[in-house]
C-alpha cells in the first residue's frame, strides 16, 4: 500500500509533540510490513531516520506571501496559518503529480493540510491525541477554524487513542492506543481501509471539482486579493494612510518616485 503521512517533525524527537511522535513511530511499523511510505514534513532531522525506504519531503522557506502588505498586521495568526497550510499543499500537490497514494494521514492540528481531501482525490484519515474545546477567540482565530472544520468534514476516518469525543462523530473514530510500532501499523491498516471503503462509497465528487493546483492558485489570489482590497480601501478614505503609502514609496524608490510627482505635476493640460 501506498501511504502518505503528514506531520511537523520528522523522525520526531523525545522533546517533540505527541502527533510528530506518533507519525514516527507508525511510519517505522507501515515500513516493516513492506509499505512504501511518504512523509512530508516542516521539519526533518537529518540523519535521525533509519528507515532508509522511507521518503522524507521536507516542506521549502515559503516566500509567496512576501509582498502582502496589509494582512499580517491584521490578522497575523491567520497569514502565518495561510502561508503554512500553503506548503504542505504545494508539496502533496506537487508529489500528487508523480504518485497515487491509497491513503493520505494527518494529525488533528494539521487538519487544513488535508488538500486531498478538499480535492477528493485521496482517501483521507486524521489522528485526533484529545478533545479541542470550542473557546472565545477574535476573528483571527476563528477563521483558521472555519478552514480546519471545513478540512475535517471531508475526512474518512479518525484515529484517536480515547473511545469517543463530544464534538466527533463517533462512528467514524478507529481506536488506537498501542504504543508499539508494529502494533500500531496493524491497527492503521484497519482504519486505512474503513477511509477507502469510505472514500468509494461517498466520494463527495461536487467538493471541488478543478483539482489540487487549480485549488491552490485560487486561494492564492484570495488572499492576494483580500490584501490588495483591505490596502486599496484605506489609501481611499484615510488621508494619514495615503501619506504613508507616498513616504514608504519615496524610501523604496526615490527616483520611481520623483518620477511620479513630476508627471502628475506636469502632465496636466
Amino acid at each position: 500500500m501506498r501511504i502518505c503521512l503528514i506531520t511537523e517533525v520528522y523522525p520526531a524527537l523525545e522533546q517533540c509533540d505527541a502527533a510528530s511522535v506518533y507519525i514516527t513511530k507508525l511510519a517505522a511499523g507501515l515500513a516493516e510490513h513492506a509499505n512504501q511510505i511518504t512523509v512530508i514534513c516542516a521539519r526533518s532531522n537529518a540523519g535521525a531516520d533509519e528507515h532508509g525506504a522511507i521518503r522524507v519531503i521536507e516542506l521549502p522557506k515559503s516566500k509567496r506571501f512576501g509582498s502582502l502588505q496589509l494582512a499580517p498586521l491584521i490578522m497575523p495568526e491567520s497569514t502565518q496559518f495561510a502561508s503554512a497550510q500553503l506548503d504542505y499543499w504545494h508539496a502533496l500537490s506537487d508529489v500528487l503529480k508523480k504518485d497515487q497514494f491509497n491513503v493520505v494521514e494527518t494529525t488533528f492540528n494539521l487538519g487544513a493540510t488535508l488538500l486531498s481531501a478538499m480535492t477528493r482525490e485521496t482517501p483521507t484519515v486524521v489522528r485526533i491525541q484529545e478533545e479541542f474545546p470550542a473557546a472565545d477567540c477574535n476573528f483571527d482565530i476563528v477563521f483558521q477554524n472555519l478552514i480546519v472544520n471545513y478540512a475535517l468534514s471531508c475526512v474518512d476516518a479518525y484515529s484517536s487513542p480515547q473511545a469517543a469525543f463530544k464534538n466527533i462523530d463517533s462512528e467514524r473514530i478507529c481506536i488506537n492506543n498501542e504504543s508499539d510500532p508494529q502494533d500500531l501499523a496493524v491497527r492503521a491498516m484497519e482504519i486505512y481501509e474503513i477511509s477507502i471503503k469510505r472514500y468509494k462509497n461517498i466520494g463527495r465528487p461536487d467538493l471541488y471539482r478543478h483539482g489540487s493546483e487549480r485549488l491552490i492558485k485560487s486561494a492564492e489570489d484570495m488572499i492576494a486579493l483580500y490584501d490588495k482590497m483591505l490596502y486599496d480601501l484605506l489609501f481611499r478614505v484615510s488621508y494619514r494612510f495615503r501619506v504613508m503609502h507616498w513616504w514608504r514609496t519615496l524610501r523604496a524608490n526615490p527616483g520611481n518616485f520623483t518620477a511620479k510627482l513630476r508627471q502628475k505635476l506636469f502632465s496636466r493640460p
